[in-house]
């Protein structure tokens, strides 16, 4: 993704793909595109990050006295599409997706960003 490619807030893109913004997650979920688990639910899953479709955003916020980091889940254009046809398709599971090479070394820098933030 480049510095000017303009990403979608998922409460965004369910609205462009007239949905809402709790049911498309779930039906994100359900499709195996996003984590079920408690520490990383909603967040997408790495292939789908590797081929362009999602990446995440961190947002420092406060609980309390307490500073933490808060990551949510956007849409690349391509992305956008995808959910489209995700929901549109008769299957309950996700399109076959293919990592262009491209988006290979922008998801590789993407989920090593994310391994240091997790680490430190």
């Amino acid at each position: 993704m480049t510095a000017n490619q303009q990403i979608y807030s998922m409460q965004k893109a369910a609205l462009l793909v007239g949905e809402g913004a709790n049911s498309l997650f779930k039906k994100l979920r359900m499709a195996g595109v996003l984590y079920e688990t408690k520490t990383l639910r909603n967040l997408p899953k790495e292939k789908y990050i590797r081929a362009g479709l999602f990446t995440t955003q961190f947002k420092m916020c406060l609980h309390g006295d307490s500073p933490c980091i808060h990551e949510k889940t956007v849409a690349t254009p391509a992305g956008l599409n995808f959910i489209r046809e995700l929901l549109t398709s008769t299957g309950r599971t996700a399109p076959n997706v293919l990592i262009p090479k491209q988006n290979t070394a922008l998801g590789n820098k993407t989920l090593g960003m994310l391994k240091d933030l997790l680490v430190a």
